[in-house]
């Protein structure tokens, strides 16, 4: 409210005109405000008087604006110099206002005084300042009621800060985040396909990032931008995965003919590949294959080769390829009439024995190894036309064997295969 109010002096008609302006301001943090109310009555002013004071604590470095304000009753004769001051050792080259009694019936005066002042931060005083100053005529004395006001008011300065500064996470995908300190709009981006950050709230940059599997660390470097050209760059490190190696499969198995095959390589290292065969080659065909070409298998025996697949960081894995033995024609004639057939062959448990036509008077099968032993043998009273016998040879070593057919009216060889 603004308040008017014919008050004491009272012979007039009590009417009178006022034009001016009301103002009110919020302060939204009180401690930043002082204010004293002053009422001080037939004060000797012959030397300057402090006559009121306010103290307030600045947070951080601004402006302070002092103001004095009120009514002054002196003598006719003297000059009252009234003033807002930073300091109790005032003069009036300070800056002040006067004051002055046209009579002893008109000796009361309004004054009003405002000086601003630069303020850092801390603990800060200021006074309201009475003098009666150069018309001295009158007794030096007068009375003074009003009030101080000390306002502070910061700065303005744009906040902008994201922290932390850099962020390191693990090589396995996930989800992290960054605080933003802003007194401004902004927005956020990055520089990496492997990472998304995104502004989610006010004061959030949520990043979300996908599995290294490299063996080398990742940089993404995450920028923040406001109103005002204001920015921060932040940066996210994740570290490298361990090396690993997988090679696969593990063992391929191939006719005697020449042939081709590959094996795959999963690998986040760099790697070569080696073999110990001269019927072999195994070639990096790509960073996940290795390819390999053989040659024709013309002997009776079964032949092996190893590939040796080797990583950075010591890693090794081996590989086989193993290429079957050629083998003649699995018929053989008996006596001239009969065709003895035996499947298959080379075969690893079982192998199956039939005929052509009957053969009615005993029949004796035998095995016999590359040294010339006996290792297996067995006797049939007959053997019918398409009748299909069994023979274990899951018991013998890998190799080559003669199975001998006879009767007592024909004997026939042929070779045969355990793998």
């Amino acid at each position: 409210y603004a308040i008017a109010h014919n008050y004491v002096e009272t012979d007039g008609s009590g009417i009178a005109s006022i034009y001016g302006s009301l103002t009110a301001e919020f302060v939204p943090d009180a401690s930043h405000v002082g204010f004293q109310g002053i009422s001080r009555t037939n004060i000797n002013l012959n030397n300057s008087t402090v006559v009121g004071q306010v103290t307030i604590n600045p947070p951080s470095a601004g402006k302070v604006v002092v103001s004095f304000d009120g009514q002054c009753y002196s003598d006719v004769g003297d000059r009252i110099v009234l003033a807002a001051s930073n300091t109790t050792s005032w003069t009036p080259n300070d800056g002040n206002v006067t004051v002055e009694a046209a009579n002893s019936d008109v000796n009361i005066n309004s004054f009003s005084h405002s000086r601003v002042y630069d303020v850092s931060a801390g603990s800060k005083t200021f006074y309201a300042i009475a003098h009666n100053y150069v018309e001295t005529d009158g007794s030096g004395y007068a009375s003074v009621y009003g009030s101080l006001t000390v306002k502070y008011i910061a700065t303005s300065t744009t906040v902008f800060d994201v922290s932390p500064n850099n962020r390191t996470v693990s090589p396995a995908a996930g989800n992290t985040s960054f605080s933003v300190n802003s007194s401004v709009g902004w927005s956020v981006e990055d520089d990496a396909s492997w990472l998304t950050a995104t502004k989610t709230d006010g004061s959030t940059i949520s990043v979300s990032y996908q599995e290294n599997t490299s063996t080398s660390p990742r940089t993404a470097h995450i920028r923040a931008y406001g109103t005002g050209g204001v920015e921060e760059t932040v940066t996210l490190t994740q570290q490298e995965a361990g090396a690993y190696l997988d090679v696969s499969p593990d063992i391929i198995s191939v006719n005697p003919e020449a042939g081709s095959v590959s094996f795959t390589v999963n690998s986040n290292a760099g790697w070569t590949v080696a073999d110990d065969a001269s019927w072999l080659t195994a070639d990096k065909t790509d960073g996940s294959t290795i390819s390999v070409s053989y040659t024709a298998n013309t002997s009776y025996s079964p032949r092996t080769a190893n590939i040796t697949v080797n990583c950075s960081g010591g890693m090794e894995e081996t590989v086989i390829v193993e290429q079957s033995a050629s083998l003649p024609d699995a018929v053989a004639d008996f006596d001239g009439n009969t065709q003895v057939i035996i499947q298959p062959n080379p075969a690893s448990d079982i192998m199956y024995l039939k005929t052509t036509s009957d053969m009615n008077s005993e029949v004796s099968i035998t095995l016999i190894d590359v040294s010339g032993k006996v290792v297996h043998r067995h006797k049939f009273e007959s053997v019918l036309a398409d009748e299909t016998l069994e023979i274990d040879i899951s018991s013998l070593n890998k190799g080559v064997y003669l199975l001998r057919l006879d009767n007592s009216n024909s004997v026939t060889v042929t070779k045969v295969i355990k793998q």
